[in-house]
């Protein structure tokens, strides 16, 4: 297959009205964690795909992540997920995935999706992940290209209704007006 560089059109985006709000969050300059909550099927994954996957194709050398708890539960479900918004979006052929390295690069940009120094992130199921990793997951974050294009190091993160640590860490604390400016709940 013959490299490709930028494509030259994709599919409209286009959010729900929750979406878009937390879409504005990942792409402002004031926001460094947007928690996404929401029961299942609210397309929570694919807004984050979709953020990874227009800025993997229109800014060259960053690196995201994509996660959950483990890196099998990640390619059995929100690895699908970012496939199918590459296949809808028309961007399927604009990629390679090596599925030994679990790495993601982007032809024409050299962007990648990896777990190293990173632009940003997307926990998928953020209630599943034990509160430490998340943590050290937020220092990690800002250290590709961020200064470059002038992006925040953000991290964005999806749950259905738990009780677990999210909920105080971003539900609870947005409800008590004690979130940090730059955390947002959507």
């Amino acid at each position: 297959m013959a490299k490709r560089g930028r494509p030259k059109q994709i599919k409209k985006v286009v959010f729900s009205p929750k979406q878009q709000e937390a879409y504005n969050y990942l792409i402002d300059n004031k926001t460094t964690e947007v928690y996404f909550g929401g029961s299942a099927y609210s397309a929570k994954s694919w807004l984050g795909c979709t953020w990874i996957l227009i800025n993997c194709v229109n800014l060259n050398g960053v690196r995201y992540a994509i996660g959950r708890k483990d890196a099998k539960r990640a390619k059995e479900t929100t690895l699908k997920t970012f496939f199918k918004a590459a296949r809808f979006y028309g961007l399927y052929d604009y990629f390679k995935y090596n599925d030994q390295k679990g790495l993601i690069t982007f032809k024409g940009t050299d962007s990648e999706v990896v777990v190293l120094e990173l632009t940003g992130a997307f926990v998928d199921e953020l209630a599943e992940v034990d509160m430490k990793a998340y943590q050290v997951l937020s220092t990690r974050i800002g250290r590709q290209n961020n200064e470059e294009y002038g992006i925040l190091g953000k991290i964005f993160s999806t749950s259905n209704p738990t009780k677990k640590w999210v909920y105080k860490h971003f539900y609870k604390a947005n409800k008590e007006g004690k979130l940090k400016p730059s955390q947002k709940v959507v």
